[in-house]
């Protein structure tokens, strides 16, 4: 992360620019180049969902409805489908800030939300949403939602245990690489 931060280049590039230094040829790792494939794919559907967005005045005012601005549906590379009814595409990305899923809200289906589905680069056990945007805007600020007010802070949690459940709970792997 941080030669793709410093650099400001892709992860995938600071993999490559690292292993070249050191002569390491990626390219025969097939599992690599899978994963890489695999993500790069999902960086071209992002792209290409945030670019139908702009045109989607339905997506749009839902948004706005929603209380969500055009600064932040840019933040979280919030798209639209146009082969899947003006669906929602919500990006899901990874540690290292690289799409590796896709979330979609639909409006007019049977179900309302529908994920990728798990892949090598992809475990929806393992994988926190907007973990990749708190930790380049969140100010070192971790917010915690639980009913009631016994937990102030991180320091709080110290000897405690911790559960996870309800729907769309944070998993254990999740919760704790954001306590990392």
């Amino acid at each position: 992360n941080f030669v793709a931060e410093y650099e400001h280049i892709t992860y995938e590039a600071a993999t490559e620019k690292l292993a070249d230094m050191l002569n390491i040829d990626v390219s025969t790792n097939a599992e690599y180049m899978r994963q890489r494939d695999l993500i790069q794919e999902y960086r071209h559907r992002v792209v290409t969902a945030s670019r139908n967005l702009e045109s989607n005045k339905e997506l749009q005012d839902y948004l706005c409805k929603r209380k969500i601005g055009k600064d932040v549906a840019k933040l979280f590379h919030l798209g639209a489908d146009k082969q899947a009814s003006g669906s929602l595409v919500i990006p899901i990305y990874n540690v290292n800030d690289q799409p590796v899923a896709i979330a979609k809200r639909y409006f007019n289906a049977k179900y309302k939300y529908k994920n990728s589905k798990n892949s090598e680069v992809f475990d929806k056990s393992e994988t926190l949403y907007g973990l990749n945007v708190s930790r380049k805007v969140g100010g070192g600020v971790l917010y915690l939602v639980e009913n009631g007010d016994s937990i102030q802070s991180v320091d709080d949690l110290k000897g405690k245990t911790i559960y996870a459940s309800g729907k769309g709970a944070a998993p254990e792997y999740a919760l704790n690489s954001v306590l990392k």
